[in-house]
């Protein structure tokens, strides 16, 4: 990097900074190494999400944070070293020019810095100044008693809020609409992936809009420890049905619905069900019911389950795409599971999102 300060009339200075990308590149990497850590992102574990997602939804954000943090460190470290009697703080030049720092760089930043003028005093056993008698008074005291005190004093819990008496106020924060958290989530969902894949990407995936139409099932509501146990709420119907002789629909659809919308370590909630033909009680966990049609964006891929991720950013970058939005939780219909082959890359699994138009 480099610096160049000029300062013609000794008060009004002008600090030009230039930057190269190599300054805080590794800053940079470092940084988003930490993200990818704690990132939580729909279809991805927390510390598996691709490197390539986290720069594309993090790393323009993470790049101006460590840039400005570098040139601040970088220019005071230079005023103080120089021993320039600054007045203030810098400040955007007029100078400056846009920086794009979505393009390599280097950086060019522009800061106008006021200069304390210097000036000589003279004083000798002649000199004479001006000296103040403060008397502190009674009045004097106790505001200043009164501000010692606010400022050491403790929260209690209250049911009233006095401003006269500069109570100060404090508590918690929380979103009462359940709707826009959910609308939150899948905004996040759908600028992730839309950042996950390029269109060549989006292309390897055959994306469509349906309708399921309405169906009736035997449906298990339950938790599971985490998503790899998923296939273990399958035991549930089959011990609890297995005398009904459950009649399969035509076509049969073996599904879950994940209905967190989000992902989850721990405690992840979630509906499996199985369309049937006919009627019959509800048994201890499996609970029959029709299921209303639904239009889905799906997607169905041939593999292991390992890709599912990234089929899950496909379908959300094409709903981003299209002008639809996401209009419920999301499932899984399993055409070819566990259950009718060992090998993962015969698995055939179909990713299906509701939506509608916006």
């Amino acid at each position: 990097m480099n610096i160049l300060f000029e300062n013609p009339d000794k008060v009004n200075g002008l600090m030009t900074v230039t930057v190269e990308e190599a300054d805080f590149k590794d800053d940079v990497e470092k940084t988003l190494k930490d993200y990818r850590k704690k990132a939580n992102f729909p279809g991805f574990r927390p510390g598996m999400v691709p490197m390539g997602l986290i720069k594309k939804q993090f790393g323009a954000s993470v790049k101006m944070d460590t840039l400005n943090k570098f040139v601040g460190e970088k220019i005071y470290t230079y005023i103080k070293d120089n021993k320039i009697q600054m007045l203030g703080e810098p400040l955007p030049s007029e100078k400056q020019e846009p920086v794009d720092i979505e393009k390599d760089g280097p950086y060019t930043f522009m800061f106008d810095i006021a200069v304390a003028p210097e000036f000589k005093i003279e004083l000798n056993g002649d000199t004479k100044l001006a000296y103040y008698n403060i008397k502190a008074d009674d009045k004097l005291i106790d505001q200043q008693v009164d501000m010692f005190a606010s400022q050491l004093g403790s929260y209690e819990k209250a049911d009233s809020y006095d401003g006269e008496q500069r109570d100060m106020l404090k508590g918690d924060l929380r979103e009462l609409d359940a709707d826009a958290a959910k609308t939150a989530r899948q905004l996040l969902l759908l600028e992730s992936a839309r950042n996950r894949l390029g269109k060549e990407d989006i292309m390897q995936y055959n994306v469509t809009i349906k309708t399921i139409p309405e169906r009736y099932a035997a449906c298990v509501h339950t938790i599971i420890p985490r998503y790899s146990e998923e296939g273990s709420v399958w035991q549930t119907p089959c011990e609890e049905t297995g005398g009904m002789r459950l009649v399969p629909d035509e076509p049969c659809y073996c599904a879950v619905t994940f209905l967190d919308g989000e992902y989850k370590e721990r405690d992840v909630e979630i509906e499996a069900w199985k369309t049937v033909k006919g009627s019959y009680p509800d048994t201890a966990h499996v609970k029959f019911r029709t299921l209303p049609a639904v239009t889905v964006a799906s997607c169905t891929f041939r593999g292991p389950y390992e890709r599912i991720g990234e089929v899950y950013a496909a379908i959300a970058a094409w709903i981003a795409d299209n002008g639809y939005e996401c209009d419920g939780p999301m499932f899984n219909i399993y055409h070819v599971s566990p259950y009718e082959t060992q090998n993962p890359e015969e698995f055939v699994t179909e990713a299906c999102y509701p939506v509608r138009k916006q």
